[in-house]
């Protein structure tokens, strides 16, 4: 994801959407607490002898159950709106050409590079600098 900050006729200039911090990533290539070490059984695994958890009936959906240790994710409340994408305070430019592609909508309905304007959000495919193809996110 990224913000236009400027457009032209043949490149773009964007920033980055910023990565949540997700905790620190275990030093020295150790094998992250979560992960069971070599040999063990993952816990969601039924050890030998135990009869697996029943699946839903056809039509049912199961319930979401974070794994144990795990804090589910939190989701916003009816009515409040998720928390807002941070974007990094450098740019990049990028070189648009004649076969980069513009769509827009859940139905990824055709738009033109004449509909980008600075601060829409997109989603970007690139080749190296070029721009495959541009996503306006509605």
């Amino acid at each position: 994801m990224a913000k236009i900050t400027a457009v032209s006729d043949d490149s773009l200039t964007v920033s980055t959407a910023q990565k949540p911090e997700m905790g620190e990533k275990p030093a020295n290539g150790e094998t992250p607490s979560e992960k069971p070490a070599d040999g063990e059984t993952p816990p969601e695994k039924p050890a030998d002898g135990e009869t697996p958890p029943e699946k839903p009936a056809d039509g049912e959906t199961p319930p979401e159950k974070p794994a144990d240790g795990e804090t589910p994710p939190e989701k916003p409340a009816d009515g409040e709106t998720p928390p807002e994408m941070t974007f990094s305070d450098e740019t990049q430019t990028l070189t648009l050409t004649d076969s980069t592609t513009v769509t827009k909508g859940p139905d990824h309905e055709s738009a033109d590079l004449s509909d980008l304007t600075a601060d829409m959000t997109v989603r970007l495919v690139l080749d190296g600098s070029k721009v495959v193809s541009i996503e306006i996110m509605e």
